[in-house]
């Protein structure tokens, strides 16, 4: 599975949480497997692990959707977050937490990416 490959979005009319107005939720379908995912985790903890905080032991698959949320709301009004490097030993820890979250939540499912998709972490970067 590839996660290049997606539905249309949907687009719903609904109250904006002040209530005072009508906002657009959009539902995307995208195909996503498990290194994107992990990736996504990675991206959200691996920060936090660098200036200390201890890695939740089990999140729960409502977490993980509520990050992926989150972080697709911020995309979508175009904030982007533009932070320094992890350092290695952050980015290493992290990044095998992460994969081994989806691999307990999410058992089973495919970790092929298409290789136009996918992040290279930072272990994995070459300097030119």
């Amino acid at each position: 599975m590839s996660n290049a490959r997606f539905q249309p979005a949907v687009c719903v009319l609904v109250p904006s949480p002040d209530g005072r107005s009508t906002v657009a939720q959009v539902i995307r379908g995208t195909h996503v497997d498990g290194e994107t995912l992990a990736a996504r985790l990675y991206e959200y903890y691996v920060h936090r692990q660098d200036e200390g905080d201890v890695l939740p032991a089990d999140l729960t698959l409502d977490t993980v959707l509520h990050h992926l949320g989150e972080q697709g709301a911020i995309c979508t009004e175009g904030w982007h977050e533009s932070l320094n490097e992890p350092s290695d030993a952050a980015a290493e820890i992290t990044w095998q937490w992460a994969r081994a979250q989806i691999e307990r939540l999410l058992p089973g499912l495919s970790w092929e990416v298409d290789p136009e998709q996918r992040h290279a972490m930072p272990w994995e970067r070459t300097t030119s």
